[in-house]
């Protein structure tokens, strides 16, 4: 999806900054599959700036609160996915400090800040309690918001962001040293001075992002840890965060899910300097968020709700490369009928379907699996529900990785499992993925 030369791109980007048909669509008659009307937007008196932001969508409901990536606009960021949201639900897009129409102070840009901006806005448009977003430098703000005022915030979406330095690619550190108002992508620069005029501006922009992201300081896993809302990790296969850490993250917040989409830095969003062609990306990715939004998180374990700060759940990510295209592997390891032929830990007999459940005989007895709905983007999640009535969620996935493709199941620790029973679980899923990949490369073989 992407060449050598948009691997720099997104560098560059990120060291300046930071980090078909249509159904109905919704209650909101502003939107079109291609834009949003606000229906409302203004500047707010907030700590000493002028913020500007805009309303899109519902008038009613829990509002998703849109934070932009470093040096962009909410155009450049959302302008692709603000119209899918802005059909569902209430949408707030706003500008960071010193970005587009919102005014600057004497103080530099800093995630802690902005993320009081943040908290003043929701305030000054009285809003008790909002879902945040936030990509890449925004991304680094909806966290703060959620740190340090945790009661305004139901869900949290963490888009391409990383809370330590190691989260990062080597090359992105680099760049930083390199970066320079010359070579500030173009794109970016126009977005600004299309919505603000004053190129002044725009270079202070420019050196407080820089500023920003040079002293980069890691935020301690344990504040990570204290994290109390429902959080989806979101990035991308060929992103500046690596998946190592995005996995690391969901360990370190209890109950996170993760969503690895094709494409690098933005790609996935259809943000501005990213994409490289027209797709149908952006749309799969905000209905997939919306899922997330929409969904109450009963599914997601199957014990009562703990108090914030009680223990998590052991995580293992098992994953096994397969020397197979990911569409292949897809189609194949979606397909429940064929469970029987790789996954003897679930069916060791022919399934039947009733209704959206397979039923299969599992060693452990009768039960029923139900996969997500077909994708584009290798999202294989299933859950199993056994003869107690427990179901237990399984997030699998397929990704490219080279001229192949990684496989990767998240194994979840089930309250009272015994460290045996845990081993032996992720021995059988390790076995079932081991051959799954011998059955694809074989059946490739001459």
């Amino acid at each position: 999806m992407q060449t050598k030369g948009a691997h720099e791109a997104q560098y560059e980007q990120v060291v300046f900054y930071g980090c078909s048909h249509h159904g109905p669509m919704g209650d909101g008659d502003n939107v079109s599959p291609l834009e949003s009307k606000p229906l409302a937007s203004g500047h707010a008196p907030v700590n000493g700036i002028k913020m500007y932001y805009e309303v899109h969508g519902r008038k009613d409901g829990v509002p998703l609160v849109l934070l932009h990536g470093g040096g962009s606009t909410v155009q450049v960021t959302f302008s692709k996915v603000l119209p899918v949201f802005a059909g569902r639900r209430r949408v707030i897009a706003l500008e960071e400090q010193a970005h587009g129409r919102t005014t600057d102070r004497d103080a530099p840009v800093a995630f802690e800040s902005s993320a009081d901006d943040v908290a003043a806005l929701l305030r000054y448009l009285k809003v008790d309690q909002a879902d945040i977003f936030g990509f890449s430098n925004g991304a680094s703000v909806a966290l703060q918001v959620a740190l340090r005022y945790p009661q305004l915030v139901r869900k949290m979406v963490f888009a391409s962001s990383m809370t330590k330095r190691a989260g990062a690619r080597p090359q992105l550190w680099e760049f930083m040293k390199q970066a320079d108002f010359s070579n500030m992508p173009q794109p970016l620069k126009d977005a600004f001075l299309s919505v603000n005029p004053d190129v002044q501006q725009l270079k202070t922009m420019h050196d407080k992002d820089v500023a920003r992201m040079r002293s980069f300081k890691d935020v301690p896993d344990d504040a990570v840890r204290s994290v109390g809302v429902p959080t989806l990790i979101v990035l991308g296969d060929q992103d500046i965060v690596t998946p190592e850490h995005a996995f690391e993250l969901t360990r370190l917040i209890s109950g996170a899910r993760l969503l690895i989409l094709p494409g690098g830095h933005g790609d996935y969003l259809g943000e501005a300097v990213m994409t490289q062609k027209q797709t149908r990306y952006p749309e799969l990715t905000a209905r997939l968020i919306e899922e997330f939004l929409d969904s109450d998180f009963r599914a997601l374990a199957s014990e009562p709700a703990r108090p914030r700060g009680g223990p998590m759940h052991d995580v293992q990510h098992i994953s096994v490369y397969i020397a197979r295209p990911p569409v292949e592997v897809y189609e194949f390891a979606s397909d429940p009928r064929n469970l029987p032929r790789w996954a003897a830990g679930l069916a060791r007999s022919d399934v039947r379907r009733d209704g959206d459940d397979w039923i299969a005989d599992a060693p452990f007895g009768t039960v029923r699996v139900r996969f997500v709905q077909r994708n584009s983007l290798g999202v294989m999640d299933h859950g199993v529900t056994l003869e107690s009535g427990v179901t237990v969620h399984n997030p699998m996935r397929v990704v490219p990785n080279g001229d192949g493709s990684e496989l990767v199941l998240t194994l979840i620790r089930q309250p009272g499992m015994s460290d045996g029973q845990f081993a032996k679980d992720k021995a059988a899923v390790e076995n079932d993925l081991r051959a799954l990949k011998d059955l694809l490369e074989r059946k490739s073989s001459p």
